[in-house]
């Protein structure tokens, strides 16, 4: 390094600055201090009045301390002038020509922007769709989601009805209300068990129920509900099926009437006995003997329940009457009398000399008094004159 000259204003016995460059006095000339004042005659006059000061160098010399401070100060005045440009720049007021920007990453405004618009979105259109349908499309529109459940005769699950309505416009995050079938309306089955039949019909009809009757044998008295399902108190949809069990009595066994005709009635009624079966008897007059089965109800090879009743008819045998005194009456008088009487009737002639006997009964056979039997034939004379 070129050695320094010596510094005419730099005391005696003071170091020289190790640190500084120095120049010559005429190459930084510093301007002295001037008075300036009117003299009497109203002139300017200008005196350097003021004191002399020490020549000067410059750069003067400065310290590492010094150098610190004066860069410091250099760099906050540097951020500043930024900060000023950025918000020059940002100023909705401000200048309109362009401006060059500094190619240096600076930190972010702290100025504070205008809020954005909050972004609104259409509801869409999810009537009919199903539950599970209608979240996933609202989810993915930003909306939220409340259901409300009503009983419809629409399918489980499937909406209804919505608010707001379909293509309104709603912000994100906008609770959108979906009112969403839980299906028909559930009926409670009433309790059916002990009832007859009739009664436990007409309590389903008013329940809003259908009735599937299903009969069985059973002890208890004929028509009595022995059991139901689905059972009471069960929640079931309108119109729903309640099947009954209902007693049909006890179990019915079924016999085959056996042919009885011609028996006497004592066997034929030992056959029915024999077979679980009743009769009953009917006595009719008949050329058969007394105590005879001529006939019965129902038919032979007639099925009928155990304990049923055959109706028995059995002869009581032929009728007897006495041939009443039919002679010396005309002939038709004679036939009115013995066809009243349940007999009939044959006649003969017999020519006579006497013309008051003609047309009148002579004889009769059998003879009056004669007990015959219902049916039998009495033959009678007529007389003919000439």
């Amino acid at each position: 390094m070129a050695a320094q000259p010596e510094d005419p204003n730099r005391e005696d016995g003071a170091a020289p600055d190790a640190d500084a460059d120095t120049l010559a006095d005429g190459d930084w000339p510093v301007p002295a201090l001037y008075d300036v004042h009117p003299d009497e005659a109203g002139s300017l006059q200008v005196e350097n009045d003021a004191p002399a000061r020490p020549a000067r160098r410059f750069p003067p010399r400065v310290g590492a301390a010094s150098l610190l401070v004066v860069v410091a100060l250099l760099a906050v005045l540097g951020a500043v002038a930024l900060a000023a440009w950025s918000s020059s720049d940002d100023d909705p007021t401000g200048d309109t020509a362009p401006q060059s920007r500094p190619t240096t990453t600076t930190a972010p405004s702290t100025s504070t922007e205008p809020s954005a618009r909050p972004q609104t979105e259409p509801v869409p259109d999810l009537v009919g769709a199903t539950f599970a349908s209608a979240s996933s499309r609202l989810a993915a529109a930003g909306l939220e989601l409340r259901r409300r459940l009503e009983h419809s005769d629409r399918p489980e699950g499937e909406v209804l009805d919505q608010s707001p309505a379909p293509g309104a416009s709603a912000e994100r995050g906008t609770t959108v209300v979906l009112t969403v079938s839980d299906g028909p309306d559930r009926l409670s089955v009433p309790d059916l068990e002990g009832l007859r039949a009739g009664a436990a019909a007409r309590a389903i009809g008013e329940a809003g129920l259908e009735l599937d009757l299903r009969a069985e044998h059973s002890p208890e008295p004929k028509g009595t509900v022995l059991g139901q399902q689905p059972r009471a108190g069960a929640s079931v949809e309108p119109g729903s099926a309640v099947t009954l069990r209902v007693s049909s009595g006890p179990a019915v066994e079924l016999k085959d009437v056996p042919d009885l005709e011609g028996l006497t009635v004592a066997s034929a009624r030992s056959r029915l006995q024999t077979l679980g079966l009743r009769s009953t008897i009917t006595k009719v007059t008949s050329s058969q003997p007394a105590g005879t089965v001529i006939g019965q109800s129902p038919g032979a090879g007639t099925e009928v329940r155990a304990g049923a009743t055959v109706r028995l008819r059995v002869s009581s045998g032929p009728t007897t009457v006495t041939v009443p005194d039919v002679t010396g009456i005309d002939e038709s008088s004679a036939r009115a009398r013995l066809r009243a009487l349940g007999l009939t009737v044959e006649t003969v002639e017999e020519p006579t000399s006497d013309p008051g006997e003609d047309g009148l009964v002579v004889a009769q056979d059998p003879p009056a008094g004669t007990e015959a039997d219902d049916g039998t034939t009495v033959v009678l004379t007529i007389a003919r004159f000439g």
